[in-house]
């Protein structure tokens, strides 16, 4: 057989390896639908395609976002030359692999986890609509939302209260 990746790039990221509990299997190690392709062990020498493997010291995301990074990568380039004409587009790796899906997959995880942000009960007050946060202060609302997710706010008066301060001006 081939040298997979993990073993070209002496990473440790194989199950049972060096660094496998430090900083994680490495999913390229584990990808069983690749396994076999290029003559590597299971994504051993297709890891270009697989999202969240361990590169030039960090974590690589999606294929769309690690594709120009692995077109440099020494492997990426090692197996390219070794396979020569019969190396698998990366288009029909991703399809083995069901990257719609995956990719659909990780949207979702992303929309779950801003949605978990700001699950459960929250301390507000009745009058004032401050939150108490997590350390017992207590925020204006626009803060603390803020603070857990993604919004931004604008301000503005709603019809009811915009009557009401006109009138107040009057």
């Amino acid at each position: 057989m081939k040298r997979n990746c993990w073993e070209f790039k002496r990473c440790g990221r194989e199950p049972g390896g060096k660094y496998a509990k430090e900083l994680g299997v490495c999913p390229a190690t584990v990808e069983t639908r690749l396994d076999g392709i290029h003559g590597g062990k299971k994504a051993g020498r297709a890891c270009w395609v697989v999202a969240g493997t361990f590169c030039r010291g960090e974590v690589q995301g999606t294929f769309a976002k690690k594709l120009q990074n692995c077109q440099k990568c020494d492997f990426y380039r090692h197996v390219k030359k070794e396979e020569g004409v019969n190396l698998l587009e990366s288009s029909v790796l991703l399809e083995m692999i069901g990257w719609e899906r995956e990719r659909l997959v990780l949207e979702l995880q992303r929309a779950l986890n801003e949605v978990q942000k700001l699950s459960g009960l929250l301390p507000i007050c009745a009058w004032c609509k401050k939150i108490r946060d997590d350390n017992g202060y207590w925020k204006q609302i626009e803060e603390y939302i803020s603070e857990h997710s993604d919004a931004r706010f604008t301000h503005g008066a709603c019809p009811e209260c915009y009557e009401r301060i006109k009138k107040e001006e009057e």
